[in-house]
């Protein structure tokens, strides 16, 4: 069994994408990449270091833990640290419980990750991928409402 996915640490943000050896050309066994960037004005600095999950990126920077949606790269979360334990030096990752430790020189932070794909179906939606939306949504019977209720009206507006 080989990763589904990758993601590359580079200057500009996090470059990643798929893996799948049977799609796209015979060079490369990659497909769908992107570059994430940071974002706005307060991203000026390069993360120090990233973690990709299925549906997220999770960024440490000198003063801040960022998590991104890589589906639409909307900030989900950007928790400030303000130096009283030191300044944040590393980032990581426990596979068995899938949590993360963001750790400074003297205190521990613990981020858990709890239900990730519960807000996807949305973000599908918005992209108008209703497949994927109803994939996704689960059996949350409102979501499904909503989601074959805007492929309707997208499919009646394109007669």
């Amino acid at each position: 069994m080989f990763p589904l996915q990758f993601g590359w640490l580079t200057e500009p943000g996090i470059y990643w994408g798929r893996i799948d050896p049977w799609e796209g050309d015979s060079d490369t066994v990659t497909v769908d990449c992107q570059l994430i960037a940071p974002g706005n004005d307060m991203d000026k600095d390069t993360p120090k270091t990233a973690f990709i999950t299925q549906f997220h990126a999770l960024m440490l920077f000198k003063d801040r833990v960022k998590g991104v949606c890589l589906l639409n790269e909307q900030s989900v979360f950007d928790d400030s640290y303000d130096g009283t334990y030191g300044g944040l030096v590393g980032l990581a990752h426990d596979q068995v419980k899938n949590i993360y430790w963001a750790f400074t020189e003297y205190a521990v932070y613990k981020y858990q990750v709890v239900n990730e794909t519960r807000h996807v179906w949305r973000v599908y939606l918005e992209q108008g991928q209703f497949n994927l939306a109803m994939r996704h949504c689960g059996d949350q019977q409102a979501a499904m409402d909503l989601i074959l209720t805007k492929q309707a009206e997208q499919l009646f507006s394109e007669g």
